[in-house]
């Protein structure tokens, strides 16, 4: 079972807060850059995600990992 932390002092984030926090998360973030990673939507609960199909990223198989 997954629990949100609670940090005293702190007032959970809005949902406008957390995706404005994921948005520049992912325009200043040197690894989603080196993947080439882009954020296509984002809702609350809900973030999608781009990532171009490269043979660099796949493992043996041919196949881009998921995780």
């Amino acid at each position: 079972m997954h629990r949100s932390r609670s940090y005293p002092g702190l007032a959970p984030f809005t949902p406008e807060e957390k995706s404005r926090r994921i948005a520049h998360h992912t325009r200043i973030s040197d690894y989603f850059g080196l993947l080439g990673l882009r954020l296509v939507d984002l809702k609350p609960g809900c973030a999608r995600m781009q990532l171009p199909f490269r043979p660099e990223i796949t493992h043996s198989g041919g196949t881009v990992q998921g995780g």
